[in-house]
């Protein structure tokens, strides 16, 4: 089972500014427990998703029974409305002991708004952007949540009060929301554990550090130059 801490990252907002600023110590006992989790632990399967749909290639092997845990997605879960088994839903772990809660990562695919730096109606813009979310937080997300998932989905009153601790323990994390302008800093688990099946985090830090910092400089100046 993977596990989460939000302080595991390479980039930090640090007085409102990002920094790249990480924990070494961190994120190198991250690299090895997720490393032992992928590759010496027996009870863990790696799945190969080929040809297959996105969300049948894991999905399959939980309806099918062949697996008792599986990490993803709370919008996977549409696919097992007619599982035959029962299942629930539980946060990712906790690093350890001294977390302070539990911290639930959003989706690096999650769907955003940005405004042109040629927009002429910003106020226009920004004014449906607002009101968009308002309705989103008012009428959307309570739908979603106390009716398709609570009356559709789920099947148990525990499995909604976890449903509870994920909502409120997420968060983005901002290497992964502008990994292709951060030199692939949000790919570093991926890249470490997929790619290369390796535990050598300090020697992947040292190869990148430049080019992560170049593109975070970068990305900055793009942001103040357009603010």
């Amino acid at each position: 089972m993977m596990m989460s801490s939000k302080n595991a990252h390479l980039i930090k907002i640090v007085d409102d500014y990002p920094r790249l600023d990480p924990d070494h110590e961190k994120l190198t006992t991250l690299v090895e427990k997720v490393y032992n989790q992928f590759y010496t632990n027996p009870g863990t399967y790696l799945l190969d998703q080929g040809n297959t749909p996105y969300h049948t290639w894991h999905i399959d092997k939980l309806k099918n029974g062949e697996t008792l845990l599986l990490p993803t997605n709370i919008s996977n879960s549409n696919f097992l409305r007619d599982m035959d088994d029962d299942f629930g839903i539980i946060p990712f772990p906790k690093f350890d002991e001294r977390e302070d809660q539990y911290y639930s990562y959003v989706y690096y695919i999650a769907a955003v708004l940005v405004i042109p730096v040629n927009c002429n109606k910003t106020e226009l813009v920004g004014a449906f952007m607002e009101a968009s979310a308002c309705d989103a937080y008012n009428y959307l997300i309570p739908l979603y949540f106390d009716t398709v998932m609570n009356v559709k989905i789920l099947r148990d009153e525990e499995t909604s009060e976890m449903i509870k601790i994920i909502r409120n323990s997420a968060y983005f994390s901002f290497e992964a929301v502008f990994n292709d302008m951060l030199a692939g800093a949000g790919n570093m688990i991926y890249d470490l554990m997929i790619n290369n099946k390796s535990t050598d985090y300090a020697s992947w830090y040292a190869r990148n550090e430049k080019s992560i910092e170049g593109a975070l400089n970068n990305l900055i100046d793009q942001f103040e130059a357009n603010g």
